[in-house]
C-alpha cells in the first residue's frame, strides 16, 4: 500500500509539472485543462489522493504519539 500510495503521489507531481511546463510555453496562467485527459487525471487523483492520503497520515501521527 505505501508503493501504491508514493506512485499516486508521483503520478500527481509529474502530470501538475508537465501541465505547468506546457501551459508556461503557451505563455497562459497554471490550467488544467490545456493538457491530455491522463495529465488532469493525474493531477486530480495525484493531487487529491495524495494529499488527503498526508493529511491523514499527519492526523494519525498527532493523535497517536502527541500525549
Amino acid at each position: 500500500m505505501i508503493t501504491l500510495f508514493a506512485l499516486v503521489i508521483l503520478w500527481g507531481i509529474f502530470s501538475i509539472y508537465r501541465i505547468y511546463k506546457k501551459c508556461k510555453s503557451m505563455g497562459v496562467d497554471f490550467d488544467p485543462f490545456k493538457g491530455t485527459l491522463e495529465e488532469f487525471m493525474g493531477a486530480v487523483i495525484g493531487g487529491g489522493l495524495g494529499g488527503s492520503i498526508i493529511i491523514g497520515f499527519l492526523l494519525y501521527s498527532i493523535i497517536k504519539y502527541l500525549p
